[in-house]
């Protein structure tokens, strides 16, 4: 779940039929912290994945 005050960036990576998506805490600019993997769901559309 989200934190006031946290900056967060979000990463999406398309592979094969199905997509990543990467969390990380940004708020102190020298420290990029992971804080969720979500790997092996399907992308919106088929015409994303052919792009």
């Amino acid at each position: 779940m989200p934190e006031k005050r946290k900056v967060y960036l979000v990463e999406f990576s398309l592979r094969g039929d199905g997509c990543q998506q990467q969390v990380y805490d940004i708020t102190q600019a020298s420290a990029r912290m992971p804080v969720a993997l979500l790997e092996d769901f399907p992308p919106a559309s088929r015409k994303v994945s052919e792009d």
